[in-house]
């Protein structure tokens, strides 16, 4: 219909699929990981221990728009005691650190342990030296990022190149230099990039091919549907990555 292939380059959709494929691979790996640790661990013994120092830690980022983001993670030392053999640790969940996006939060998690305070402390029987305090299934974010895995597969799919379909008999003959366009906008004859020049074509599909003659559109030959898709792209690029920030360093 006049319309010149603004599809989404090769690369980029190689980039979205392998992305995605990490993202999944990843995230089911972790999950296996966590979920086998919180098995073994729901037959551990436990030990008194007594807590040795209680404190937050801060650790500082930057954001897309460069702003400073802290991040409040809750620390203890706790020292505990097997078979006679004294153990020092510092960890306080099974699988994953939970830090908090407000030191309110970060403060109410310590108030349960004091320094001084004893604990129920859980330890590996074969490795004592492998301990924690809270025993708790993998975090529920690692399906947020096998969903995101799905999205950036999908979008590599979505703005690949489409296929036409025969309706008919016989297939539409491919335009060429010789049949001029339409424009979008006034429907004036477009003329087309020569065919001889791959790199011109390339250009071209980007900007829509050269301006309209009759109404100066800009990109005449390109599909308003081609636009929105970039858009959404774009809209979904960066939802993705808002949620990601999100939840490493708030969730």
């Amino acid at each position: 219909m006049g319309e010149l292939d603004t599809s989404m380059p090769l690369w980029a959709r190689l980039l979205c699929y392998g992305l995605g494929l990490a993202l999944i691979a990843g995230s089911i790996a972790y999950f296996a990981w966590g979920s086998q640790r919180a098995s073994a661990a729901s037959d551990w013994p436990s030990a008194d221990g007594r807590i040795l120092s209680s404190y937050i830690e801060e650790q500082e980022s930057r954001d897309e728009d460069n702003e400073v983001i802290i991040t409040f993670y809750p620390r203890v030392t706790y020292r505990y005691f097997v078979a006679g053999n004294g153990f020092s640790s510092d960890a306080i969940r099974l699988i994953a650190d939970q830090g908090y996006a407000d030191s309110y939060d970060a403060e109410d998690f310590l108030s349960d342990y004091p320094e001084g305070a004893a604990v129920e402390v859980f330890y590996d029987p074969e490795n004592p030296g492998d301990s924690a305090l809270v025993l708790e299934s993998p975090p529920w974010w690692i399906f947020a990022v096998t969903l995101m895995g799905g999205v950036w597969i999908f979008a590599g799919w979505f703005f690949g190149p489409r296929r036409s379909k025969a309706r008919g008999p016989s297939m539409a003959a491919p335009a060429s230099a010789e049949t001029p366009g339409r424009c979008r906008s006034c429907g004036a004859p477009v003329e087309r990039p020569p065919l001889e020049d791959p790199a011109i074509i390339r250009r071209a599909s980007r900007r829509g091919g050269p301006p309209c003659p009759r109404c100066g559109e800009a990109r005449p030959l390109q599909s308003r549907r081609a636009e929105l898709s970039r858009l959404l792209f774009w809209i979904v690029f960066a939802a993705i990555w808002a949620v990601g920030l999100w939840l490493l360093f708030f969730a």
